[in-house]
């Protein structure tokens, strides 16, 4: 049933080209959240800027499918070194999205490919990474 929850998210989350505004000002150990769409067909993606590196991923735990941030853009860890699910405590890594720790280990979080155009960051097409460098 997995599959179909996480398709489900990418349903309703932009279309490629979609602008993230301030993408590039979001400081390093950082992270900035972004929603489209509302109630049921709403997608909540974050960013998080690590090494001179942005990643994208959907907001959501795949342990019981709540949103990761503990406070409003607050998604990783004290140390600055992992992504921290404010519900339950499951530490993700950043460079893949996998659960290291907690309820969900060796499950993954959803990527978003994103591009880094003459205007900024965008959603990108599926082909595309969900990281890019920013440095």
């Amino acid at each position: 049933m997995e599959p179909v929850l996480i398709s489900l998210q990418m349903r309703f989350c932009p279309p490629a080209g979609t602008p993230l505004p301030d993408a590039l000002s979001i400081k390093s150990d950082c992270s900035k959240s972004y929603s489209f769409g509302a109630g049921a067909q709403r997608c909540e993606i974050f960013l998080t800027h690590k090494d001179g590196a942005l990643y994208a991923y959907v907001n959501d735990c795949p342990h019981i499918h709540s949103p990761l941030d503990w406070q409003p853009d607050r998604f990783l860890n004290r140390e600055n070194t992992h992504i921290k699910c404010g519900t339950h405590g499951a530490l993700f890594e950043l460079a893949d999205g996998r659960c290291i720790e907690g309820p969900c280990v060796g499950r993954k979080l959803t990527p978003v490919p994103i591009s880094l155009t003459a205007t900024g960051v965008v959603i990108g097409t599926e082909t595309e990474d969900h990281r890019i460098i920013v440095a």
